[in-house]
């Protein structure tokens, strides 16, 4: 289990497993962050990995990964008539969206942004992708789906050269 906590210039998210606190990571706490850094936060998995989005409630929203203390991406808003962007944010597998305030028409936008998968992982929740089943791998003879990948191999009486290609032996 985990608990994500927002407060003004930092993030902190504290592990837990039968009751008892395992780690505490904190995200922000410096000077190049703004103190409003930590104004909204969000958890999901992506590809089995933990991400925390933050928001700043001024002019950008954070994605980190939950092992590492740098950014894996940052959004901002395209036109200046964006006010509190990522006053609020949510991600739900690979779906980020940010709540922000139009200053033109006083009313609230939503923005959303679809993240990529990783390379050999695919669909809403980037699972891995049998690229074996699909025939979407290079092999010449036999393909073995790897997590996240795939790996040829030969017929008996032939040998893998170049990782895809099989010769007679």
């Amino acid at each position: 289990n985990v608990i994500v906590l927002g407060f003004q210039g930092w993030v902190e998210v504290i592990e837990f497993q039968n009751k008892t606190c395992l780690t505490t990571r904190i995200f922000g706490k410096s000077k190049l962050m703004p103190t409003s850094f930590g104004s909204s936060v969000s958890i999901s998995s992506l590809s089995g990995t933990m991400v925390i989005l933050v928001g700043d409630n001024e002019n950008e929203v954070y994605l980190f990964e939950m092992n590492s203390p740098n950014e894996i991406l940052r959004l901002k808003p395209k036109n200046d008539d964006i006010y509190k962007f990522g006053s609020t944010v949510a991600i739900h597998e690979r779906l980020i969206l940010i709540s922000s305030l139009d200053v033109k028409t006083n009313e609230i936008r939503v923005f959303s942004h679809l993240l990529d998968c990783d390379p050999g992982y695919g669909g809403d929740s980037c699972t891995d992708v049998d690229e074996c089943t699909d025939q979407t791998h290079s092999c010449e003879q036999l393909c073995v789906n790897t997590v996240g990948g795939y790996k040829c191999d030969c017929y008996p009486g032939f040998s893998l050269s170049n990782k895809l290609y099989c010769q007679d032996i």
